[in-house]
C-alpha cells in the first residue's frame, strides 16, 4: 500500500469516518483500485477514487472553471 492510502486510512480511522476519497489530476493506478477494493471488503468503508478526467467532468458539470 502506498503512502497516500496509508495517510487516508489513518485519517478515516482517526475521524471514525465512513467514507474516504482520493482526487488526482492524473490517473489512478491499478494498485490503488485494488487497495481501495481490499479496504472496502475488509472494513465496509468505501474509498472513492477520482482521476483527472473524472474530476474535470465534475468541475464542468458544476459550472466551475468556465469563463
Amino acid at each position: 500500500m502506498n503512502n497516500i492510502f496509508e495517510q487516508l486510512i489513518d485519517g478515516i480511522e482517526a475521524a471514525n469516518a465512513n467514507l474516504g476519497m482520493v482526487i488526482t489530476s492524473g490517473t489512478i493506478a491499478e494498485s490503488a483500485v485494488k487497495a481501495a477494493e481490499e479496504y472496502a471488503e475488509a472494513t465496509g468503508i468505501q474509498i472513492e477514487l477520482v482521476d483527472g478526467d473524472q474530476f474535470a467532468k465534475l468541475l464542468i458539470e458544476q459550472g466551475i472553471g468556465k469563463w
